[in-house]
């Protein structure tokens, strides 16, 4: 009875330990990629965030934020695009959906497949305080399939035969 019940706690603390220094693993990758962000390199400050948000503990979230913000200001296209989310989940702080349609056309703008993405599929909706822009939308989607974002393809072939051809705007932002 002894000896099943050793190899019972062994098989319960092994996973138990493996969890633990994944942890530990995981937090060791966040701290390294912040202290490169600290250092300029918003490849690193996109890095740590993503395995902030990771974790799924909202409590990350003002910490993700703060580091997709530097990443976005130093034109890292995907970060605004994360931002974005965050922000139109009201993850991070104020402004909704108009505020995360700009930093989505900022992330399409520096050529985030997944900034053009929701950029397009925001303004192919509209609502919460956005209005539909499908000639904008049906640009954002075709860039983002450029991107190589394959949904988006079928997004904007499903978009364009509810488009009128037009010229694009000179100008205008996809």
């Amino acid at each position: 009875m002894k000896k099943v019940l050793i190899a019972a706690l062994a098989l319960i603390s092994i996973p138990l330990f493996l969890l633990g220094m994944r942890k530990v693993a995981a937090n060791r990758r966040i701290d390294q990629a912040e202290a490169a962000c600290n250092k300029g390199d918003a490849e690193s400050c996109g890095r740590a965030a993503d395995a902030l948000l990771a974790t799924e503990d909202e409590a990350n979230d003002a910490r993700a934020a703060a580091l997709l913000k530097r990443a976005c200001r130093k034109s890292n296209g995907d970060a605004c695009a994360n931002l974005g989310y965050l922000v139109a989940y009201g993850r991070a702080g104020e402004g909704g959906v108009p505020e995360a349609v700009k930093l989505y056309a900022k992330g399409c703008d520096l050529d985030s497949s997944n900034g053009c993405a929701n950029l397009a599929a925001v303004l192919s909706e509209g609502g919460w305080g956005v209005e539909a822009d499908l000639p904008r939308a049906l640009d954002a989607f075709k860039k983002a399939c450029k991107l190589g974002d394959s949904e988006s393809c079928d997004e904007a072939g499903e978009l364009e035969k509810k488009v009128p051809s037009t010229p694009p705007t000179p100008g205008a932002t996809p």
